[in-house]
């Protein structure tokens, strides 16, 4: 936990240095990158309709030896992880501009159900990753240092999609002290979907 928070805290503030910004009279160039964490949990959708795994959807199950079960809720989302972005623009005059920027993004993996006996243990992780285009519009009034800019656009998915690792361990299953491992991964590919995107911030000029 301890180890999870120092990185939340490296990677927080990557994503408020890193970025940088060249520029060439009318045209710059922006990139950057940073971490997303958890904001908001909900339970997770069921990875084993079939019952193959004898995983209960968004659940943790371990049977104990003495009979009694210790059942643990799974609530979270695949939306933590890093995102890097690089971002072109060109500006039309002092106040507007377009930008075109291309955006990246890799989730942790998630454990969303496990089921752990003396005999049997399953395990269901997943992540998402994928690339999209971001197109937007730029405004700024152009104050000569302290200087508000606003950004708007859309979020336009290029390619993605959602992997689910099972593992599942038999002990025994074999006979004669021979396990059976099963391993599998399956993938569901993104749809196109339309997002939208948003910025507010402020610039300081340091030097002219």
């Amino acid at each position: 936990m301890m180890m999870k928070r120092i990185l939340f805290t490296l990677t927080f503030l990557l994503m408020l240095f890193s970025g940088f910004k060249g520029s060439s009279q009318d045209w710059y160039v922006r990139a950057g990158g940073g971490y997303s964490g958890e904001f908001a949990k909900t339970e997770f959708n069921n990875t084993d309709p079939n019952g193959i795994t004898g995983i209960r959807q968004s659940t943790s199950v371990t049977l104990n030896s003495d009979g009694t079960a210790t059942v643990e809720a799974l609530n979270g989302t695949v939306g933590s992880g890093y995102k890097f972005f690089v971002t072109g623009g060109y500006m039309f005059n002092s106040y507007l501009g377009a930008e075109l920027g291309l955006n990246y993004f890799r989730g942790d993996e998630t454990t969303v159900g496990s089921l752990t006996s003396s005999q049997v243990q399953s395990k269901v992780k997943t992540y998402i990753q994928g690339f999209d285009l971001s197109p937007a519009i730029y405004l700024t009034p152009a104050f000569s240092k302290l200087n508000p800019y606003l950004g708007a656009g859309l979020l336009l998915p290029v390619v993605g999609n959602l992997t689910i690792d099972t593992k599942i361990r038999q002990v025994d299953g074999g006979g004669g002290g021979i396990d059976i491992i099963v391993t599998a991964e399956s993938e569901v590919k993104s749809r196109f979907s339309l997002g939208y995107s948003g910025a507010l911030g402020v610039t300081y000029l340091i030097n002219e």
